[in-house]
Formats: C-alpha cells, structure tokens, sequence
C-alpha cells in the first residue's frame, strides 16, 4: 500500500484510531488508506498486535520507495504476496526512560507514556484503549509454554500500574473462547437462554466472594484480583448478552466445522515437537485462536508475544536471539537476519490465516518490538 516516514511532528493519536475500528467515523490513514473494506466503512473491524523482542537488524528490516512503488527489504520477503495490504512506517522514536534504552522499557512499547520506573508502565496500551472503547478487554496471548509472567512479558496494561498478564495454555483459552460457543445458525433463543441461566448463578457467587476478598489485600495483590475480577465481568456481558442469532463480522467464516477443526489442533498441541519446531507451532496456534475469535466475534482486539523481551530462543538452535541481537556468536549477522525472517513468516501466517477466514480487510495488525536495534530505541519500523 504504501510506505511512511514519520518526522517530529508526524502524530497518529489514539482518536484516530479508534475511529478507524469502528468506535466512530472512518478516519485510519496510514494504516489502512487502501484496504477496500475500511474504504467502505465497514461497522466493525479489530486490532492485533504482533510482539517480536530484541529489534531487527535494519539495514535489512522495512522498505525502500514509496507509495505504491516500494520494495520489501529482505527480511519482510515473506510478506511479499501480501503488500498491497501492508503499510511500512519508518524512522519511529520511542524511547524510555532508561539511560540505555534497554528492554526493560517493553513495559511502555505499547503505552508511549513516559516517566517512573523501568518495570511499570505510566499508562494504559494501545489494545486496552481500543478494547475498553469497544466494551471489552483484550485477548493477551503467548506463544510460551509454563512461562510464568515477569517483566519481560510485561506489554498489554490496562492502566498505569496494572498489568494485563499473558495467557499461554491453548486449551484454557480454547475453552474459553469456543467451549460453550454456538456458531451462527445454531443460535436459536431457546438454547443461548438455556445457556445463560447455567452459568449466571455461579458468576454471582464468584463475584461477591471476590469482592470481599479484595478489602483484605496489599496493593499488589489487589491488582491481581482486579485482572480476575475483569475476567469475570466478561464473562458477564457474555450472559447477559440477548439470545437472539448472531453473524459473522462483515462476511467472516465461523462455523462448528471452523471451531471443530482449531480444536484438533489445540488438542495436539506441541506434543512430540521440541525447540524452534515447538515454538512455531505453539505460536500459530495462538494466531489461530485469534484469528477464530476474530472470525467469530468472540474478540476484536488482541497481542500475541511470541516471545518475552530480552529473552528469546533461537528458533534454529545455537546461540540464543538476545546474545546474537548484541553480536555474540561466530557469525551473529547472518543468523540474526534469519531469525528475522523466521519471524515474518509467522506475521505472513498469520495474515493467511486472517484472510482465510474473511477478516484481513476489516483487521489491523501492528508488528511491535521493545527496541530498534541493540539498545537503540530510536528509527522503529511497523
């Protein structure tokens, strides 16, 4: 679609943003300036983000051109048979407020607010501002297996201080999201009704004892009851939503045959799969549960990390991402730009799978990371 340089007095302001995903008038460029569906005016659409840590090498990572007529740097070829959706914006300044610019400061890739410590964000994210305008939260996904979250996890906040912690059992999420899920055409009132009356007597019980509970705790404890407390008033709106017969959002595919098919494959899992093997197939399952929800209706906005900032296994073995995004290794150039690569194949699954399922031109996906390159926070592609 196109390409954009940002200078000092380049803005894209949250409003904007939000009128592009439906919150209000149409108004997304640069983002979506081609995209026939947003040209239209589409009622609803949904917001992703694509989470990568330790930067990219960017001699190789963006675009060259403009307009129309730019050409995909190496590492973005993978992307190549999607361009004409893709707008590349260039030369972005994030810092933070670390002297080094270092990862800590993931905690404000997503915010932009500055100020306090390296560990708290001073603000709300970008998909908790677009997921609370369209009355919901978001879907915070990880394609990490038994990983506790920790700092460098750290992304999605729901507010300065609170932090949205990532999910990364398939099956729980699955659950979820489709376990009780009626595709359209299943939807009958006698059976959303029958439904809703089971599950609002417990929902009651949980809330009140949670309640209760939050006037006993210290400060953060109290958050992480808050983040449960958010779950349970989602589920809410899920029962109290009127039974009456839904539809996929603008033309989308949703189905039991759809839903049949992505339990299989949460249900395999990763089973028998180890190292960079394990961790494609752990991440496209994540991308497939968004991309359903998507689908579905079940969700508009969501961020998959793929991995946590600093960290970062080295899907072909060897030295580990972060090591060789700091030139350790043998030949850590070459490598670095593989795993850049690696990693916009994944974007270009995803985006298939986005399209397969009718919801890649009424879906925005931002692809973010904690620094450019090295410790270096400035000249940011997305």
């Amino acid at each position: 679609m196109a390409t954009t340089k940002m200078t000092k007095t380049t803005t894209i302001g949250r409003r904007d943003l939000l009128r592009g995903l439906g919150v209000g008038s149409l108004a997304f460029a640069p983002f979506v300036r081609g995209t026939e569906a947003w040209a239209q005016g589409q009622a609803k659409g949904h917001f992703a983000v694509f989470y990568t840590p330790n930067g990219h090498v960017r001699s190789d990572f963006g675009a060259t051109g403009a307009d129309d007529g730019f050409t995909l740097k190496a590492s973005l070829k993978p992307l190549e048979a999607w361009k004409n959706k893709l707008s590349i914006v260039q030369d972005l300044d994030n810092p933070g407020p670390s002297s080094k610019g270092s990862h800590e400061d993931c905690v404000r890739t997503l915010t932009c607010v500055s100020g306090g410590d390296l560990y708290t964000a001073q603000g709300p994210s970008i998909d908790w501002v677009i997921a609370q305008s369209l009355g919901q939260r978001p879907l915070t996904l990880s394609s990490l297996w038994s990983k506790a979250p920790n700092w460098q996890t750290k992304i999605s906040w729901k507010d300065k201080g609170v932090f949205d912690p990532h999910l990364d059992d398939a099956k729980s999420v699955f659950n979820d999201l489709f376990g009780n899920f009626m595709p359209p055409g299943m939807q009958t009132p006698v059976a959303m009704d029958t439904l809703h009356a089971q599950k609002k007597s417990v929902l009651d019980f949980v809330k009140e004892d949670a309640n209760t509970l939050m006037t006993r705790l210290a400060s953060w404890d109290k958050v992480k009851l808050a983040n449960h407390l958010d779950a349970i008033r989602e589920l809410e709106k899920k029962v109290a939503t009127p039974a009456t017969p839904g539809a996929p959002v603008g033309g989308a595919s949703c189905s039991s045959t759809t839903t049949a098919a992505l339990k299989g494959r949460v249900d395999t899992g990763t089973a028998g799969l180890a190292g960079g093997d394990e961790l494609q197939r752990a991440l496209e399952i994540k991308l497939d549960l968004i991309a359903t929800a998507f689908a579905c209706g079940n969700r508009r906005v969501a961020t998959v990390l793929t991995q946590g900032a600093s960290a970062g296994m080295n899907p072909f073995g060897g030295v580990n991402h972060h090591d060789v995004s700091h030139w350790k290794g043998s030949d850590p150039l070459p490598t670095w730009k593989r795993i850049d690569l690696w990693y916009a194949e994944r974007f270009a699954y995803f985006m298939k799978k986005l399209s397969d399922l009718g919801v890649l031109d009424q879906t925005v996906v931002a692809w973010a990371t904690e620094i450019s390159e090295g410790h270096d926070q400035r000249g940011f592609v997305i």
